[in-house]
């Protein structure tokens, strides 16, 4: 079998900005976005080519519904933004299955921007992102999580945490449903197994969507 899309009952798209040394590692979780929502997942990696002026185009064409998930300075807190973009947000009191959600509300389009890289790369990647015309408009929201990380690769903070798990933080906080979001977390710990080897040889067949396990390469010296 293989891992099912998640049905999200807000209606959101994944950008995920990533490094180029990112992009075959075996740890990275970004790429488990692209199982989780292959029909609402763009990744542009920073140093292929074509793929930077593709992200800026993407970037100044809908900078308004742009959110991008970054710790900084420029950044305000969730709450704030809800505050702000209420249209982004789920109805608190509405109840049903994620599907009976997604189908009886049309809501505008949440583009969630991500940086995907070790924190020196993110931050130079960051300050360049801020520096630029066309991201002139993205708003920046950072989280403060107070669960300590279930990644593999062990954080003594916090506020350190992978990348999927931020965005099922943000979602949450947006109003998803709770099943949806601890269907994300559980993606990150089902990958963490399978790098750590806990899993069968083959079980890069249970990922789907484009390139397969996020870790496609790895998990094939298992056969």
């Amino acid at each position: 079998s293989a891992l099912s899309s998640v049905p999200f009952t807000l209606r959101v798209q994944f950008l995920i900005y990533q490094h180029f040394t990112d992009y075959l590692n075996a740890g990275d979780d970004a790429k488990l976005l692209i199982s989780a929502a292959p029909s609402q997942t763009k990744l542009f990696v920073h140093g292929r080519e074509g793929d930077d002026e593709l992200f800026a185009q993407e970037i100044q064409k809908h900078a308004l519904s742009t959110v991008l998930l970054f710790p900084s300075d420029k950044a305000i807190q969730v709450e704030e933004y809800m505050a702000l973009r209420k249209e982004f947000c789920a109805e608190p009191s509405r109840e049903g299955t994620p599907a009976e959600l997604s189908a009886s509300v049309t809501r505008p389009l949440l583009r969630v921007l991500v940086i995907d890289a070790t924190w020196r790369h993110a931050k130079a990647m960051h300050r360049r992102f801020c520096q630029a015309e066309w991201s002139q408009g993205v708003t920046q929201v950072q989280l403060s999580p107070h669960a300590l990380s279930v990644y593999s690769r062990k954080q003594s903070q916090p506020d350190r945490i992978c990348t999927v798990e931020a965005v099922a933080l943000l979602l949450e906080c947006l109003g998803e449903a709770p099943e949806v979001c601890e269907r994300l977390i559980e993606y990150v710990k089902l990958n963490t197994r399978a790098l750590r080897g806990e899993t069968l040889k083959d079980s890069q067949n249970l990922y789907s969507g484009v390139g397969g396990h996020p870790a496609w390469y790895f998990g094939r010296r298992w056969v």
